[in-house]
């Protein structure tokens, strides 16, 4: 299961195209600004473009579910806040 900072990046990302390719640009930036483990960082660094396809890809390439991705997108931070 994936952090909650995780799923809020990776959720915001889902919606916003432009912290999509910065996050797609520089995944160890991203990690180091918002905290995450060594793990974490390694697993947003295997991002591509493809896994924004759909929240099913994205969610296995994180570690997650679809349904923790969806549910994140309601959290106000994952809304409001840029990469």
């Amino acid at each position: 299961m994936a952090s909650q900072e995780m799923l809020i990046i990776v959720g915001h990302a889902w919606q916003c195209s432009d912290c999509r390719t910065k996050l797609l640009q520089s995944p160890e930036e991203i990690a180091r600004q918002h905290f995450l483990s060594p793990e974490e960082t390694e697993l947003l660094k295997k991002l591509t473009a493809d896994d924004f396809l759909s929240v099913k890809s994205l969610a296995e390439v994180i570690g997650s579910t679809s349904s923790e991705i969806y549910d994140i997108m309601n959290h106000p931070r994952c809304r409001l806040r840029h990469l």
